[in-house]
Formats: C-alpha cells, sequence, structure tokens
C-alpha cells in the first residue's frame, strides 16, 4: 500500500500543500537540516517504511542520499485530506542504521 501511496503525496508536496509540525521545524533549527533539503527528500527519497496503523493518518519513513549525506524524513498523509504533514527530519546514524541507511540494528 505505501508505494500506491507515495506518489499522491508527492503530487501535494509539489503542489505546495505541505504542513511542517512544531516538532520538525523545531528540529531542523537544532540539527541544522534546511527545509528545501527536506522537500527534495520527499519528492525523490526512498520509502523505507511505512506505517499504515500511524494515527490519525498513515505516515511513512523516507530515506534521500545527497552526494555521502543521508536524511531521514517522516511524513504523514491522508489522501482525503490532500497535506502532506512533515513530522521530523533527521541525519540518520551507524549506531541505529546499517551502512545502507535502511536496515535499522
Amino acid at each position: 500500500m505505501g508505494e500506491d501511496w507515495l506518489p499522491n503525496l508527492r503530487q501535494v508536496v509539489r503542489a505546495g500543500r505541505i504542513e511542517w509540525k512544531q516538532h520538525a521545524l523545531e528540529r531542523l533549527v537544532i540539527r541544522g537540516i534546511r527545509m528545501d533539503s527536506v522537500e527534495k527528500a520527499i519528492l525523490e527519497g526512498e520509502m523505507v517504511e511505512f506505517y499504515p496503523e500511524a494515527h490519525p493518518v498513515p505516515a511513512c519513513l523516507l530515506l534521500h542520499v545527497a552526494g555521502h549525506e543521508p536524511l531521514h524524513v517522516v511524513v504523514a498523509f491522508d489522501d482525503n485530506s490532500a497535506v502532506c504533514h512533515v513530522i521530523t527530519a533527521y541525519r540518520p546514524s551507524l549506531d541505529k542504521f546499517e551502512s545502507d541507511w535502511k536496515t535499522r540494528k
């Protein structure tokens, strides 16, 4: 189901329908991550995990690697609302992920 969901999510993001959760904005500042990097990760990244039971709407973990810099972005999306909710973004570490940045240890 998650892969079917991703094209709709990306269409909404291209249309500028993004809601940045306060938590995400705070973390971006603390972690030195740019909003445009997050948007690029949503548009070009690979879905690593899909959370269909997330509440109140399904969510996923996306991975985007620019150069050698991996970025994980967690977003929530409901086709009915046509809004992408950015939950958080972070640079994964090797103490929690394998070197493919997809597999949890």
